[in-house]
């Protein structure tokens, strides 16, 4: 599409993408398309990145520390995580804490939380249907764990009903493992 600009695209999810470039003439020959394609890895250690279908229904992603509870400190989510706002493991040391580095409210994701370099030996994954969306109804939520760049585990839920908790999956650091009930 002629309009088609995207000088600031941002691969916001793992994965590949693939741009194509045709461009015609005033006189409307147009050339053989120029394809390019990108591959977006994480960067990070521990990634977990979360998105869901249906738009209009603010889910959110908390990753909690070992011996920690949801809604405290022990708690990376869109309250207190933003920009590296918690300090875990060594103080003093970013490496080794969260950062919620995009945080969707109105769309359909994404969202995650990445660590440099962590130092706990566990973690849990939750997804937080946050009350007073304008969607209501049920809604597939996919959660993605990538440790040291690979994909280790991967799962898609049905998520209903305001102000839920779901528990996706306990990641045990040490082993470079993925559970989940």
């Amino acid at each position: 599409v002629g309009d088609a600009d995207r000088t600031n695209f941002y691969a916001d999810i793992v994965g590949e993408y693939t741009a194509q470039l045709v461009v015609t003439n005033d006189v409307g020959v147009s050339s053989e398309p120029c394809i390019a394609t990108l591959t977006a890895e994480p960067s990070q250690d521990l990634w977990v990145e979360m998105y869901w279908v249906h738009s209009g229904d603010d889910m959110d992603l908390h990753l909690v520390k070992s011996g920690g509870s949801l809604w405290g400190g022990a708690d990376c989510n869109w309250q207190n995580c933003v920009g590296r706002g918690l300090d875990w493991g060594v103080s003093g040391d970013s490496a080794d804490d969260p950062s919620l580095d995009i945080d969707d409210i109105g769309g359909a994701g994404p969202e995650n939380i990445n660590i440099f370099s962590p130092t706990d030996p566990s973690f849990d994954v939750h997804v937080h249907d946050y009350p007073g969306s304008t969607y209501s109804g049920g809604n597939d939520v996919t959660v993605n764990i990538y440790m040291l760049g690979e994909l280790e585990w991967s799962d898609t839920r049905t998520i209903s009903g305001e102000d839920s908790m779901t528990h996706f999956a306990t990641i045990n650091w040490d082993d470079k493992t993925v559970t989940s009930q």
